[in-house]
Formats: C-alpha cells, sequence, structure tokens
C-alpha cells in the first residue's frame, strides 16, 4: 500500500506539479521542446542506474531527438 502511494504522490502530484511550475517560468513553446527530451533522459538513466543495455540505435535515436531539437530551436 505504501508503495502505491508513493508512485501516486511523488510520480503524478508532485511531478506533474513541477513540470506545470516549470512551463510557467519557461513558456510553453520552451516546455514542448524539452518534453521532447525525456525518452533520451530515461534511456541514459536506464542505462546508466540499472544496467540496461545501450547500443548504436539507442545512439542513433539520440542524435535523432537532439538534431529535431536543435533544428526547432534555430530561428529563421
Amino acid at each position: 500500500m505504501a508503495g502505491i502511494f508513493t508512485v501516486v504522490a511523488v510520480g503524478n502530484l508532485l511531478a506533474f506539479n513541477l513540470y506545470m511550475a516549470g512551463v510557467q517560468l519557461i513558456g510553453p513553446e520552451k516546455a514542448i521542446l524539452y518534453g521532447f527530451s525525456e525518452p533520451v533522459m530515461a534511456a541514459a538513466l536506464s542505462a546508466l542506474w540499472l544496467g540496461a543495455p545501450f547500443t548504436l540505435w539507442d545512439l542513433a535515436g539520440f542524435v535523432c531527438v537532439f538534431g529535431m531539437l536543435f533544428m526547432l530551436s534555430v530561428e529563421g
């Protein structure tokens, strides 16, 4: 029961409120761009913390995501 409460409290309530506060600070345009980097961080943390395999396909995905973020953030 404590595990379910922790997942709900931290994983949903706290995370959502912090995300919304961040959106107010940086604006929705930048927030959605940073939101695209969430899968990259999830893969990196799972490789570092949990020892999940990190393959060449993962690296290719990182390059694609960051390339897209760069292209969207460049003014022009």
